[in-house]
């Protein structure tokens, strides 16, 4: 029996050839197109019904775009606390060394001020001491005792650092000493109180600035 193009099977298999490749095209347009999406702004992700290979692709670059922008931002901010690390560092170096330089500035004034203070009271002892030594010789010479005081040589300015040798003996009771000698041996006494209460007095302080 011959094929006839226009019989009622033809048809049907034309037909149902047509119905499938247009439930197969259909199929791929979903695939590719996705269902019902709405219009998403640049960078918003599209909301669909059922999403396809665009909406994924747009998903997907929108993905590695938060990814990629994330990345950055922990980058910077991996960086700025490096940075804000460092500025630390440098300005806890930079208050310690205002710190010692201040201690430093505090000791050194506190070296000044005593060792003034200490040649202030040597001067107004060494000159009080030549006084007395002058008042005494004078006394000696109206008594006519001088004979007596003249053996005795005396530094004018004397100084216990210069050793016994620069200094009279003053051991002893005073009382059996003539008025230089014991003039004399009153300075250096008094010196040497004056030395240790100065260094008394700078140790101290300096141990104050330490704590």
């Amino acid at each position: 029996m011959p094929l006839n193009p226009f019989s009622a099977i033809t048809a049907k298999v034309f037909g149902g050839l047509a119905l499938a490749f247009l439930a197969f095209a259909m199929v791929q347009t979903i695939r590719i197109e996705g269902v019902w999406c709405s219009d998403a702004e640049a960078g918003e992700k599209p909301a669909c019904v059922v999403r396809g290979f665009k909406q994924e692709l747009q998903i997907t670059r929108i993905n590695l775009a938060e990814a990629e922008a994330y990345g950055r931002a922990e980058a910077a901010k991996h960086k700025a606390t490096k940075q804000a690390y460092r500025d630390a560092q440098e300005e806890a170096a930079r208050m310690q060394a205002e710190i010692i330089a201040a201690e430093v500035a505090r000791q050194e004034r506190i070296t000044d001020e005593v060792r003034a203070d200490y040649q202030q009271r040597i001067a107004a002892l060494r000159a009080r001491a030549d006084r007395l030594r002058r008042e005494a010789e004078a006394a000696a010479r109206g008594s006519g005792a001088a004979g007596a005081s003249a053996g005795v040589r005396l530094p004018e300015n004397g100084d216990p650092a210069t050793g016994a040798d620069a200094a009279p003996r003053c051991v002893g009771l005073s009382g059996t000493r003539d008025p230089l000698t014991q003039i004399e041996c009153d300075r250096i006494a008094t010196e040497q109180a004056v030395r240790l209460d100065a260094l008394i007095t700078w140790i101290q302080q300096q141990l104050g600035v330490i704590d």
